[in-house]
């Protein structure tokens, strides 16, 4: 029976007029049905309402000529630690999970739905310290806000309105910047939320702390301790994406200023404390001898 119809449809599909056939040519160029059309107005219906629902709304701001002409904002980003950012936040937050669910959850059901644990001679001698002991073992990743929190993710500058023309200009400007000129750093706080720092630009200098997660410091001359004082920048990444290429010029300040530093230093230790003259070492004793002079 299928035989039979499939041979009638192809003998119709051969006596029917050449106007009602559709050619191979015509569907390659056949228009978009009204579906598909649809299709887009929908999701692009659907964009629209997320952009406006979630997307920022930037007002529209009447710019003067006198700004118009101005190529960089009153403040000059220097350095962005881009995206390195994001993940240095999402380690802090992840950090504290295990501690949290510890605390709530493993620390007090311990007993009931981990008993396995008690089979460790810990555990058999001290069995009321296994709950705490897991809980401090679970607390060692939370060392990351410790290691984390001088991390610089931003580093601004304020700069004059006739260093904003060019950069020409703003390099030309920094190259005659002073040590009081202050710079505006961003750190994270614990929570990743930014955290404002400004800092004059002869105070700062290199160092190695804290395991290597601390590479420059602020040397305050004020009396009153400032919040933070031990900073982590990644002058390997150079200025970052969006900085600016005057951060070479204010990384080679800081490292001239620390150069002096240890330079004083070393000089300082040379001079023993009570005394205004300079130590004679050895050699130099040797080279002021003078040989006899031989009788004639």
């Amino acid at each position: 029976m299928s035989h039979v119809l499939r041979s009638l449809s192809v003998g119709a599909r051969q006596w029917a007029p050449a106007s009602s056939r559709t050619s191979s040519i015509s569907i390659l160029y056949r228009l978009p049905s009204a579906s598909r059309c649809n299709q887009a107005q929908v999701l692009q219906h659907r964009r629209s309402f997320w952009s406006k629902l979630f997307g920022r709304k930037k007002a529209v701001k009447d710019v003067s000529p006198e700004e118009a002409k101005f190529i960089y904002p009153e403040s000059l980003c220097l350095y962005s630690a881009g995206r390195r950012t994001v993940w240095v936040g999402c380690m802090k937050l992840v950090s504290c999970y295990p501690f949290l669910m510890t605390v709530f959850y493993l620390g007090p059901n311990i007993e009931q739905k981990w008993p396995s644990l008690f089979t460790f001679p810990f555990a058999t001698q001290h069995p009321e310290l296994m709950a705490v002991s897991v809980a401090a073992i679970t607390a060692l990743p939370m060392g990351m806000f410790y290691l984390a929190a001088p991390y610089i993710t931003h580093m601004y500058v304020k700069i004059p309105p006739y260093a904003r023309v060019s950069r020409t200009a703003a390099m030309a400007w920094v190259k005659t910047v002073t040590p009081e000129t202050r710079l505006r750093i961003f750190t994270m706080r614990w929570l990743g939320r930014p955290k404002l720092v400004e800092v004059p630009l002869g105070e700062l200098r290199f160092c190695k702390k804290r395991l290597g997660c601390v590479n420059m410091e602020w040397r305050y001359t004020q009396k009153e301790k400032p919040r933070v004082t031990d900073f982590y920048i990644e002058r390997k990444i150079g200025a970052g994406k969006v900085g600016h290429d005057a951060f070479y010029e204010i990384m080679s300040m800081i490292e001239q200023h620390t150069a002096g530093k240890i330079g004083r230093e070393l000089r300082a230790r040379s001079i023993p404390a009570g005394s205004a003259t300079p130590v004679v070492t050895v050699a130099r004793e040797g080279k002021r001898k003078v040989t006899p002079k031989r009788k004639s």
